[in-house]
């Protein structure tokens, strides 16, 4: 009898282990895995993927989490590049502004040295 009970707990022993095994390496680490997926996507610049897997337990807080962190990246990623596109135009235009001023101050010194040219004629001929 005492054998039988034996038997019994170590057949149970071996089925729990077998059912928490499958338990674990299905459904958790299958989750992990496709966690893992997006997070080496994200880290190879790539910010388009999120996780869509739903899941009512710590799993699913760390997928909610995950996706809230890629969609903040993916924003300040935008409001970079909208920044970047401004500052760009920015300088276009203090270029096009500090052209003219340079072609207005050569003007100016071209004027300036014909009125300088006229007065050494005039000086020279009212001598």
């Amino acid at each position: 009898m005492f054998t039988w009970f034996v038997a019994g707990c170590l057949t149970a022993g071996v089925v729990l282990g077998v059912v928490n095994y499958w338990l674990v390496n299905i459904i958790l680490l299958s989750k992990l895995r496709r966690i893992s997926e997006v997070a080496n996507a994200i880290a190879q610049n790539d910010v388009s993927h999120s996780c869509t897997m739903e899941s009512h337990d710590l799993i699913g807080e760390i997928i909610s989490s995950f996706n809230q962190m890629a969609d903040n990246l993916r924003s300040v990623i935008g409001e970079i590049s909208g920044a970047t596109a401004q500052l760009a135009s920015a300088a276009e235009e203090m270029s096009a502004v500090t052209d003219e001023a340079s072609r207005g101050v050569q003007q100016q010194q071209s004027e300036i040295e014909h009125v300088a040219s006229a007065m050494n004629r005039d000086d020279h001929h009212g001598s």
